[in-house]
């Protein structure tokens, strides 16, 4: 099995049960980590070695996370997921609007196997 694998089972066995894992705060944290392992273990590699990104893989993640929830769920803002769906009543949405971003994130950034 691949890390990448890992960490895609790993993502949909957060999302199944989140209070085997914390709750949704918990969660969160925990899918935007495993997101910025993966893009750092996708890093290609040239023949001389680890080829130059000029940006961290930590804000690449944050970065796509910003700007899919000003697109999908504009009235969160600018604050964490599952502590704003808590407060606007919505926290049964947190598993279905963190797995449409992990499958937006996954289809715009490319991943080695």
């Amino acid at each position: 099995m691949h890390l990448s694998d890992f960490i895609d089972e790993r993502i949909q066995n957060m999302l199944k049960r989140p209070l085997m894992w914390g709750g949704n705060f918990c969660v969160e944290t925990g899918i935007l980590t495993l997101l910025e392992i993966k893009t750092r273990a996708s890093i290609q590699y040239t023949q001389d070695g680890l080829q130059y990104i000029d940006i961290s893989p930590t804000r690449i993640v944050q970065d796509a996370y910003t700007s899919f929830l000003r697109k999908e769920v504009p009235e969160v803002g600018c604050s964490a997921l599952a502590p704003a769906l808590d407060q606007l009543g919505r926290k049964d949405d947190f598993a279905d609007i963190m797995r449409k971003f992990v499958e937006t994130f996954d289809a715009a950034i490319p991943h080695s196997t």
